[in-house]
């Protein structure tokens, strides 16, 4: 018969040369002769002393040489995910089975489902391999899988080897007569895509995960994510029967393709590790939520390679993390609480240094072998095995085992001694020395008659209470609207420093009454806690680290308070335009700046006791508080504070009083919104003659006055007004003298103000016919003027009757004499004009006496313009007919007193201006009666 107990897990070996002892209360690393990228196997005998492991090849007796018929003989494979499992023979405790599922890597191995006999009777004890391989694989070798699992079956002497072939399940059972070769074959709906992936059953054997890996490299190096999958099924351990109930719980292109699956020690959790070629991720499902693949928890996401999960006997799953296929760690991460939600579950990178190197392989168990005893102490619901109990001297504990089927029997070590034979371990008013290890071994025969041994292990750190504290006086001033109602509040947490002891890793909590300190009801706003008179309450003093705690008091004591007047303190409101670009005048902001240091200081002078502390504060609440104190330079309208005076050390309240701030106001200097204009003459006086009066004067006729030209103060200008006599900016600075309190000279103060003036220069034009660029004898006759020419102004002009424009330019003009008016935009005198001759030749005239037409003259001549020009005009023959004096009427049409005919006539031209230029245009009209 096989002796069922949780030795059989405790030595692992696996990867390069890399193995772990789980015996006794420390985990330790161990090395072995097993070199393998992945599948490995291992197992012990019930008292965890090794028995043999394997890659799947070879067999390796407890002394590390292989087995002489083991020696690379097996069809397993290094390269396969989980290469073999070993399964004691229930009915002969000399024989174990190893189940091989092997791999083609190149043109070496061979995939198929095969088993063997390891006889430890055989070759003097070390154990040997007994006859040749059963081919389990029902003639579908090279469509095997790489996984195999193993758990015990719901009878005695009975447990299921299940292996996967495509869509079909094979479950294999061993019983008292061994291993019943013909399988149970349940098929599913999803045939897997790739060999590749862990298979695994829970503890409690209900349930089967199953990882399709399907992640791969192309001809350029490329990491390609195939459809790889997790499926969660319900599995019969009566029957071996895999349910078609698959639920799929990873979805590749965001998670990643799994490759390693583990359940938690109490079946309600299973996680699974995947590589998406770059990361390394571990998920969580909760197996008890009503949607378990929305349960779906990132625990950890690293660099890393595809990766094995392992349950150990100590109720951790250890995870290997290598760096790529062929580069492994010398380290294991571990899962510290798996049957935690979430995060909870302790994930812990680099948990285990190993003397060899972790790849991408760990061995598998028989699941039912691995299901831990559970401790808990009658409080809390947690499994205390494998945990540190922190208690504190003066507790008692009580530790109950879980309830375990049989007779079982109790041993309790402490630091490896018995000390117990009960099956609970309890302990009266516990002392630092009680600190230590402690084990229990529980030794049962079950109902199908195992032999069964449970441990468990767990240290128990008795901690130290923090140090008592005498009794805490705090005394507060009655500071409200009644200063001697005594009903105040209290800011308890201002005493916490005092009770503490500046001690870091203290908290400290009030209660009003020993009810409340039993029941936890602790006061929620220590902060602000209202009395109505003196009172005294329980203070607890907790240790955040450990949980340990004393009990002690605080007496609060209402003192009525008559408020004492510690005066005025003065300062000039603030201005609100320093700093700003580009601001014309003062804004005041009806605040001021207080130096609340320089103020405490003149007030804790008052006093002869060192001891004091001089606080202020808004309101009474707060003063009551002790909290938002006012300190430093702080800005604050008219207002009163309150000043309290207290203990330096125990912040108790001596007396309290007001303290008024009191606002000087600003001077109110008169300036201009808009700039000012100073008119001078064109061409400007040097120096300048003209002037504008300027004033800058306030409310107050004792102020005090200093004007600037461009920020440069400008010398002897300290009257209100100013004559000023160019442009620029003017500012004019007002100062007003508080003496406030007229007994005390200390308090006086100067409060400064300004405004600008901008002062701007103008003139009126002066124009000629030199300005002007003039266009006649066209088809649109313009006129231009050069208004940089004109003064320094800003000018508006109009043409004629018209209306003032901004544009110096006029078009359209019909010929003749016009006249253009020239005005300052700032109003600077007088207007002035120009006449403008515009030329036109009249293509007709008609010498009839009718008053209209009669004579042929060129239109806008003038004395003044173009007085000394030439006009001749010819008849078609070129006969000078006539020569016209500019200043005449023109031509009548007569030559020698003869009437001419009706016809064309030529004219030639020259214009002579006032300047000596001459212009020539040459034409013809017509002459018509």
């Amino acid at each position: 018969m096989f002796i069922f107990s949780q030795g059989e897990a405790n030595n692992w070996y696996f990867g390069l040369n890399a193995g772990i002892n789980f015996n006794g209360d420390t985990v330790t690393a161990i090395t072995g002769s097993l070199s393998t990228n992945e599948g490995c196997s291992s197992f012990s005998d019930k008292d965890g002393n090794l028995l043999f492991y394997s890659d799947g090849t070879t067999v390796w007796n407890k002394n590390h040489n292989p087995m002489p018929n083991g020696n690379g003989t097996l069809k397993g494979h290094p390269s396969s995910t989980q290469s073999a499992i070993i399964v004691p023979h229930p009915g002969n405790s000399d024989l174990y089975y190893i189940f091989t599922v092997g791999a083609r890597v190149g043109q070496v191995g061979e995939f198929g489902f095969h088993s063997y006999i390891v006889n430890m009777t055989l070759d003097g004890g070390l154990g040997d391999i007994q006859g040749g391989n059963t081919d389990l694989s029902n003639g579908l070798n090279t469509n095997w899988s790489e996984k195999v699992t193993s758990v015990k079956g719901s009878e005695c002497n009975e447990f299921w080897v299940i292996s996967l072939v495509s869509n079909t399940y094979y479950s294999y059972k061993i019983d008292l007569n061994g291993l019943n070769t013909t399988p149970v074959i349940s098929t599913v709906d999803y045939a897997f895509s790739d060999r590749r992936g862990y298979l695994k059953v829970s503890p409690n054997g209900e349930k089967l995960a199953s990882a399709t890996f399907t992640q791969y490299t192309d001809g350029s190096g490329n990491n390609i994510i195939g459809n790889g999958k997790l499926h969660l099924y319900s599995f019969d351990d009566t029957t071996g029967i895999v349910s078609n109930n698959g639920i799929e719980l990873i979805n590749v292109t965001t998670d990643g393709a799994p490759y390693g699956v583990e359940f938690s020690p109490n079946s309600t959790k299973l996680y699974t590790s995947t590589f998406n070629g770059t990361y390394n991720k571990l998920y969580q499902f909760d197996i008890e939520s009503t949607d378990i693949p929305n349960s779906k928890t990132l625990i950890k996401q690293q660099i890393g390679f595809r990766g094995g999960l392992q349950l150990a006997p100590n109720g951790k799953i250890y995870a290997t993390v290598p760096v790529s296929y062929d580069q492994g760690t010398n380290t294991l991460d571990i899962i510290h609480e798996p049957d935690n939600e979430g995060i909870a579950c302790n994930y812990e990178t680099d948990g285990f240094t190993l003397n060899g190197m972790s790849m991408q392989g760990l061995p598998p168990f028989i699941a039912s072998l691995l299901i831990p005893i559970e401790i808990t102490d009658g409080i809390s619901t947690e499994n205390l095995n494998n945990t540190t109990i922190q208690k504190c001297i003066g507790d008692n504990l009580t530790l109950t085992p879980q309830n375990i089927e049989g007779s079982p029997v109790y041993k309790w070590f402490y630091n490896n001694i018995e000390i117990s034979n009960s099956p609970n371990l309890t302990f009266t008013n516990l002392q630092l020395t009680d600190s230590g290890s402690y084990e229990i071994e529980i030794s049962t025969v079950d109902d199908c008659g195992f032999n069964t041994t449970y441990k468990g292990s767990f240290e128990i750190n008795v901690n130290e209470l923090p140090n008592t504290f005498p009794t805490i006086i705090y005394n507060q001033c009655d500071i409200d609207s009644n200063s001697t109602d005594s009903n105040l509040l209290f800011n308890l947490n201002y005493k916490i420093e005092e009770i503490t002891n500046n001690v870091s890793d203290l908290e400290v909590t009030f209660f009003e009454n020993e009810t409340d300190f039993s029941n936890d009801n602790f006061i929620t706003s220590p902060e602000n806690y209202q009395v109505s008179n003196s009172t005294t309450l329980i203070v607890k003093l907790t240790n955040i680290l450990t949980g340990c705690y004393v009990k002690g008091s605080i007496e609060l004591n209402v003192i009525p308070t008559s408020l004492s007047d510690f005066g005025i303190r003065y300062t000039c409101e603030n201005d609100l335009s320093l700093g700003l670009t580009d601001q014309l005048k003062s804004i005041p902001s009806n605040t001021g700046y207080f130096d609340f240091e320089e103020i405490r200081t003149s007030i804790y002078n008052l006093y002869t006791n060192p001891d004091i502390e001089v606080s202020f504060y808004e309101t009474a609440e707060n003063a009551q508080l002790q909290s938002n104190p006012i300190t430093g330079v702080n800005e604050y309208s008219n207002t009163e504070i309150i000043v309290v005076i207290s203990n330096k050390l125990t912040k108790n309240c001596d007396s309290a009083g007001t303290l008024k701030l009191q606002l000087n106001s600003l001077p109110d200097p008169e300036g201009e919104d808009e700039p000012l204009i100073l008119c001078v003459n064109n061409p400007i006086d040097s120096p300048q003659l003209i002037s504008l009066n300027i004033d800058g004067s306030t409310s107050n006729s004792t102020d005090t006055f200093q004007w600037y030209l461009n920020n440069t103060p400008i010398s002897g200008a300290t009257s209100s007004n100013l004559d000023v006599f160019e442009k620029g900016t003017y500012k004019v600075e007002a100062t007003r003298e508080y003496l406030n309190n007229t007994t005390d000279t200390s308090d006086d103060n100067y409060c400064s103000a300004y405004n600008t003036f901008i002062i701007e220069e103008s003139n009126s034009p002066l124009i000629t016919i030199d300005d002007l660029t003039i266009i006649d004898d066209s088809t649109n006759n313009s006129i231009t003027i050069n208004a940089s020419n004109l003064g320094i102004g800003n000018y508006w002009f109009a043409l004629d009757n018209g209306s003032y424009q901004d544009e110096p330019y006029f078009d359209n003009i019909s010929p003749g004499i016009h006249q253009i008016y020239v005005a300052d935009q700032n109003g600077c005198s007088p207007i002035v004009s120009i006449e403008v001759p515009i030329i036109g030749f009249p293509k007709f005239f008609t010498p009839n006496g009718d008053g209209l037409n009669d004579t042929w003259q060129i239109q806008g001549l003038t004395e003044g313009f173009y007085a000394n020009s030439k006009i001749y005009i010819f008849d078609r023959f070129g006969k000078l007919v006539a020569k016209v004096n500019p200043e005449s009427e023109g031509w009548d049409g007569l030559f020698n007193n003869k009437t001419l005919p009706s016809t064309d006539y030529w004219f030639s031209i020259e214009l002579i201006d006032s300047n000596g230029n001459v212009k020539l245009r040459k034409g013809h009209f017509s002459l018509i009666r």
